[in-house]
């Protein structure tokens, strides 16, 4: 998601960056051995454990605005600043 802005990154940005990019081909794999994947199947979600470690499956991008969820992606350009939680940006 970060190298889909249109700005300029902090460094603590552009770090998670690198690292995201030298895992991206092995991250389900690191998701499923990791504890918490561990934890997640011995309790018996093996399933969502496999469904959260999915890459781009989704196009939305949920913001909690009040007490529902909004579609951010159609209220926020890549280059402008992302609306805050809560904010009315219709």
């Amino acid at each position: 998601m970060l190298s889909r802005l249109r700005r300029s990154l902090s460094p603590k940005a552009r770090v998670f960056m690198g690292a995201f990019r030298s895992v991206r081909n092995s991250l389900a794999e690191l998701i499923w051995d990791c504890a918490g994947g561990r934890e997640l199947r011995l309790r018996g979600f093996a399933e969502d454990v496999r469904f959260c470690a999915r890459m781009d499956a989704f196009g939305e991008v949920p913001l909690l605005q009040g007490d529902r969820f909004v579609d951010v992606s159609r209220a926020w350009k890549p280059d402008g600043d992302p609306p805050a939680a809560g904010r009315d940006f219709k």
